[in-house]
């Protein structure tokens, strides 16, 4: 007889079904993990995972001779490796809350450490893109600290120009924002990463071609704004603004300082645009891939002897590492206040 595994006060199929819920709200919410390259890695094994890139062979004009086979190449790889990190949230469930209210209490808290968890995750994946070198400055300026304007469709056909020629894929699918991972088809193009902020001066770029003007709805993805030529802009909130990073552009309120207006150095915004395999993002595969641990009010614990606490909690492992350099470029530009 097999033993009962229980999560605080619920049982594994009830975990399970409550994490079906988590990764329901998880799904359709998280924006980096769409287009990122997936690798699975099984539970009990080691906690770091490596990716192998391979490198494009040396172009040749050289013409064959009549029986002479040409020269071998030897293929080269790269390897790029991360650590997992566990990441989890508790919300606190009092007797009160849960005898009084209407509404179904815990499933709306698991939708609650859910969209936390979506944050972090973002955070966490912006964090590790940060690193890419390949920049564009708005306004063709070379430094952030001189950054004086916003968006505009020069520094997006920069961008665009070095992703080609860096040999960039773009994308033809992406993973799909449904609880079931799995993909979705898209028209070709590459796709940018930004701030909901830039969202009015995005539309004030020339070219830009706004969602509702697509031919088909069906063409959008969620969270899509809209495109300019080849790129495809989404909105993340995880694409956080460096505060005051503008430092020569100060004591002005044309653009946004500091998350707000006001007469600072202005914030700068970066803009992740990608190709296919320009990163990574690995969460631990497998049943139990996100575990909900839940503790029910009313029931008496060390401290707690009226049993008037109880808690919801979620954890998970991830992390989130790039995979070519050459495949993204970051824009980065100010934001009209």
């Amino acid at each position: 007889m097999s033993e009962k595994v229980e999560y605080g006060d619920i049982s594994s199929v009830l975990s399970e079904y409550y994490s079906k819920e988590f990764l329901e709200t998880f799904q359709k919410e998280v924006v980096t993990q769409r287009f990122g390259a997936s690798k699975k890695l099984d539970q009990n094994q080691t906690k770091t995972i490596t990716f192998k890139t391979w490198d494009n062979l040396p172009v040749t004009t050289a013409k064959l001779s009549e029986g002479v086979p040409p020269e071998s190449l030897k293929p080269t790889t790269s390897t790029v490796s991360a650590t997992l990190q566990q990441y989890g949230y508790v919300m606190e469930l009092t007797d009160v809350v849960n005898d009084t209210h209407i509404d179904p209490v815990l499933k709306e808290m698991i939708k609650g450490v859910a969209n936390a968890m979506v944050q972090t995750i973002e955070l966490v994946t912006f964090n590790a893109l940060k690193a890419g070198t390949n920049v564009e400055y708005a306004g063709g300026v070379l430094t952030r600290a001189t950054l004086a304007a916003t968006i505009d469709r020069v520094a997006v056909r920069r961008a665009v120009r070095t992703l080609r020629r860096n040999l960039a894929k773009k994308f033809t699918e992406i993973v799909g924002a449904s609880a079931k991972v799995s993909t979705k088809g898209v028209e070709s193009a590459y796709f940018a990463m930004v701030h909901p902020d830039m969202d009015s001066d995005l539309r004030d770029v020339t070219g830009f071609l706004p969602v509702i003007e697509y031919s088909s709805v069906e063409k959008r993805v969620a969270g899509e704004i809209g495109s300019i030529e080849q790129v495809r802009f989404v909105e993340a909130d995880g694409a956080e603004p460096i505060l005051e990073g503008a430092t020569t552009n100060a004591s002005q309120s044309t653009f946004l300082t500091n998350g707000g207006a006001g007469t600072g150095s202005a914030d700068v915004y970066p803009i992740y645009i990608v190709g296919k395999n320009a990163y990574a993002t690995v969460r631990l595969q497998g049943k139990g891939t996100v575990n909900t641990y839940v503790q029910n009010p009313g029931v008496s614990r060390g401290g707690d002897i009226l049993g008037q606490k109880g808690a919801v909690g979620n954890k998970l492992y991830y992390t989130s590492m790039i995979l070519n350099d050459d495949f993204m470029v970051r824009i980065e530009s100010l934001c009209t206040a």
